[in-house]
């Protein structure tokens, strides 16, 4: 299962200002933009490889410059931690490992969205 969060239609914030917000909600928040960017050009060798039309692929290399993989936790030493991308006017998707993985962190996922104002659909 995975959750992913989204703003009210249309009101994505910068992935600066997400990282921020989420500066403030946790003890713990690492975003790193080097990481996002790779994680974005993962994608889009994924998309080429698969063959996706090249509509979804220079939509998915948009803003790849202003994205962030960012891992969030009360404790970063705990492995009760999320971790995920950052993209401009793109949603944010929170996959987990394992039901134990969903159930110690589910409250961080929500207090992602709560801090975000976004709201999460399970996916």
């Amino acid at each position: 299962m995975a959750f992913r969060l989204e703003p009210p239609p249309g009101n994505y914030h910068d992935p600066f200002v997400v990282v921020e917000r989420l500066r403030d909600e946790f003890a713990g928040c690492e975003a790193d933009a080097a990481a996002g960017a790779d994680a974005v050009g993962d994608m889009i060798a994924k998309f080429i490889e698969l063959k996706a039309p090249q509509a979804i692929i220079e939509e998915a290399a948009n803003g790849r410059e202003r994205a962030y993989l960012v891992t969030v936790a009360d404790d970063m030493a705990s492995d009760n931690c999320l971790t995920f991308l950052v993209r401009p006017g793109a949603f944010i998707l929170i996959g987990f490992h394992s039901a134990q993985h969903e159930a110690a962190t589910k409250p961080l996922a929500e207090r992602c969205a709560r801090a975000l104002g976004y709201q999460i659909r399970i996916v």
